[in-house]
């Protein structure tokens, strides 16, 4: 399926592979929005230790704020 390929090459980005199968259920349940937008804020971010626990802090964040504005 489509949301595997992209979940699969999210994991890969992240340099986290042997975590993908974490990525692909997100890819599934999650806006693609939200993870665009996590994804290229760790690609635009200088000097990162984790890349994985960057992009899960910015999408909780995100979904935080997503969740605020629906109230």
């Amino acid at each position: 399926y489509e949301f595997q390929k992209y979940g699969y090459e999210l994991a890969d980005e992240l340099g986290d592979l042997k975590n993908k199968s974490l990525y692909i259920k997100l890819a599934k349940e999650t806006s693609r929005g939200l993870l665009e937008t996590a994804k290229n804020f760790v690609k635009d971010a200088y000097q990162v230790k984790s890349r994985p626990r960057l992009f899960m802090w910015k999408l909780a964040q995100l979904k935080k704020e997503a969740k605020a504005k629906k109230k």
